[in-house]
């Protein structure tokens, strides 16, 4: 496993602010929702990607949900998840693409499921939260 790329993505998730959209029950994603997907739940897990650096490509966190997570509210993450772990690391820059591969490589089967929906709701069309400011 590659620290370097672990230790950015940390540094990163230290001021990480996003704006939430529920995607399908416990699945959460970004605004932008090729950087951050977030499957909430006892072994929850967030898939973050650097916005700024595709380089490092992402990374899959096993998270403990710690506070309720609004949605279309712009919310640090790092006040609303603790990380507890690394599940794995993708060379792939978006989401989907990181979920796909994570999920080949650890046999994680919620990632799977968690993709598909994913990609259903993207073809169904995802409420953006309207202007924000």
């Amino acid at each position: 496993m590659d620290n370097n790329v672990v230790k950015r993505n940390l540094e990163d998730l230290e001021n990480q602010v996003v704006v939430m959209i529920r995607i399908d029950g416990q699945i959460m994603a970004s605004r932008n929702i090729f950087q951050d997907v977030l499957i909430e739940g006892k072994s929850g897990i967030l898939i973050h990607c650097m916005k700024h650096c595709i380089k490092a490509g992402c990374v899959a966190f096993e998270v403990e949900v710690i506070s309720r997570i609004p949605e279309c509210k712009k919310i640090k993450l790092n006040d609303v998840i603790r990380v507890k772990g690394v599940l794995g690391i993708s060379r792939f820059p978006i989401s989907i693409y990181a979920m796909r591969e994570i999920a080949k490589n650890t046999g994680n089967e919620l990632l799977n499921v968690a993709t598909k929906k994913l990609i259903q709701k993207m073809n169904m069309g995802i409420n953006n939260c309207g202007e924000l400011s």
